[in-house]
């Protein structure tokens, strides 16, 4: 309905509380829709008057709303209800995807983003007007933004103790976007060049990073927790080196290397008894120990020697002459 309408020279209201001045505008938007009958009169130069009954229609004018403007969305599975983003629409309206990739998903005003490709997509809603109200449109544009994810971290990542490794961290996740940064936190102190740590400085233990994805728009942002565990050395101590005399013929070697049940002992040379962590050995020669955990893998060398004095020969007989 227009703000103010002409009605003639005079008009006086009925009993229906309307027009109550002389002028012939009248405030439309004072009245509710419907029906407001109105006399009309007309005096003439000589003092004649005549009347006209009038019957005035309001019709309430329809409003598509106010857009928001360009809506960001992250591309979550969130439903979107687009009637809920206009303010003032008119309800009965109709509408209609205007996009040039057209959503799959978008039924009677509600858009489920799930699936959706990143782009912007727009949608008019459209009500008709009554006559001689017209039609009134308004268009909502929404932005979809991919969500971003900082992955999921692998598992079993570990390391022997002194390992001559630089790992990359970013080995330690997988399905991740790109941009994100590290950071240590247990311990916090651990020092990160370019992504990576060096494993060889590193005690026994257990090591704990997070990665931090962020973005600029809509979408949350993501951190995963990673952590890798160095495991201990065990210790192999093939004893010091020995000798072997004629009153000497044989000797123990092995130290105090490490005991577990999950130790495996391993030595090298002629030995009767290898997988002892204390043996016997009766020749000669350079005797090598390797333990070995079973459980991480891990292992430790040590060597020791032996040096062999015995020297049997046979009599040498005299031949009389």
């Amino acid at each position: 309905r227009s703000p103010s309408r002409g009605l003639g020279d005079v008009y006086k209201r009925q009993n229906w509380g309307g027009i109550a001045n002389e002028s012939g505008l009248i405030n439309l938007e004072l009245y509710n829709p419907g029906l407001h009958p109105v006399t009309y009169q007309y005096t003439n130069e000589y003092g004649c008057k005549a009347f006209v009954e009038l019957e005035l229609e309001i019709v309430e004018a329809v409003s598509a709303g106010t857009s928001p403007g360009i809506i960001e969305v992250c591309n979550d599975n969130e439903s979107i209800n687009l009637f809920e983003e206009l303010t003032g629409a008119s309800t009965g309206g109709s509408w209609h995807d205007l996009s040039i990739n057209k959503s799959p998903n978008f039924v009677n005003g509600i858009l489920e983003t799930a699936g959706l490709s990143p782009g912007v997509y727009t949608f008019e809603y459209k009500v008709n007007g009554v006559s001689p109200c017209p039609d009134d449109t308004e268009k909502i544009i929404i932005e979809i933004e991919d969500p971003i994810t900082a992955g999921e971290p692998s598992d079993n990542i570990a390391f022997c103790e002194e390992e001559d490794i630089t790992l990359n961290l970013y080995d330690l996740i997988q399905g991740y976007s790109i941009g994100g940064s590290w950071s240590a936190t247990d311990p916090s102190n651990i020092s990160i060049v370019d992504s990576s740590v060096s494993i060889g400085n590193l005690a026994a233990g257990n090591y704990g990073f997070n990665f931090l994805v962020t973005t600029p728009g809509v979408c949350p942002d993501d951190l995963v927790k990673a952590n890798f565990t160095v495991h201990p050395n065990p210790i192999a101590d093939a004893g010091f080196d020995q000798v072997l005399l004629c009153e000497i013929r044989s000797v123990d070697i092995g130290g105090s290397s490490s005991t577990s049940v999950h130790l495996n002992y391993q030595w090298s040379g002629n030995i009767e008894n290898p997988n002892l962590a204390v043996t016997n050995a009766s020749i000669g020669g350079p005797y090598t120990l390797i333990v070995t955990d079973t459980l991480s893998g891990c292992f430790d060398i040590d060597t020791m020697v032996i040096l062999s004095l015995i020297h049997i020969s046979e009599p040498t007989r005299r031949t009389p002459i």
